[in-house]
């Protein structure tokens, strides 16, 4: 998926140039739009090349925008800065909802996100902070404020009636770990599970 639009158009094409020319086959998606907090985004999508893994966070950042979850959940938020060059509660959650997004999983990994200008900019954030903003923000009382967000988002799923089905037989142990048997995986017979 290309991403057309973005506030900062002309350093996208820098790191993102379009190489050559595309023609669409008839049966094709027509190029969608949306309206993420950086303004007016074009998306049209290309079988081959990949040029973004991000694509599909324009279409979840609307989402978050037009739900107004993005902007409550800001509001919310029980960080409080008052240094001036302090980050704002909405860089810091930006760039912790961008690298969970995104598979990453430790505050390390946060540091390659600080050059991102194009993401930033479609959640609203002038730019994401490095890995120290974000993990000194958990050292304050964001945890259960987290914990409340997770329920407001489940809350109304776990009112419907619905059913798990998941096969454990297959779900990988490692070690001694307590209530292990041999278990069915495919592609690693005879190692533990708990079934």
């Amino acid at each position: 998926m290309i991403l057309n639009g973005i506030n900062d158009y002309n350093s996208c094409l820098a790191s993102h140039p379009e190489g050559a020319p595309f023609a669409e086959p008839a049966d094709f998606p027509l190029p969608t739009a949306s309206t993420p907090f950086g303004g007016p985004v074009r998306a049209r999508w290309e079988s081959a090349p990949a040029v973004t893994r991000n694509g599909g966070l324009a279409y979840f950042i609307d989402f978050l925008k037009v739900s107004n979850t993005w902007t409550e959940s800001v509001d919310s938020c029980p960080l409080t800065y008052s240094s001036p060059n302090a980050p704002t509660k909405a860089e810091i959650l930006a760039t912790l909802v961008y690298s969970i997004l995104i598979g990453q999983r430790r505050y390390a990994h946060i540091a390659a996100l600080s050059g991102d200008k194009v993401m930033a900019s479609l959640f609203g954030v002038k730019t994401f902070r490095i890995q120290d903003s974000p993990r000194r923000a958990f050292e304050d009382a964001i945890t259960g404020w987290i914990d409340l967000q997770i329920d407001r988002t489940f809350a109304p799923l776990l009112e419907l009636p619905w059913a798990l089905d998941l096969d454990a037989t297959i779900k990988v142990l490692y070690g001694d770990q307590e209530e292990a048997r041999v278990g069915y995986n495919p592609a690693k017979p005879g190692r533990p599970s708990r079934v």
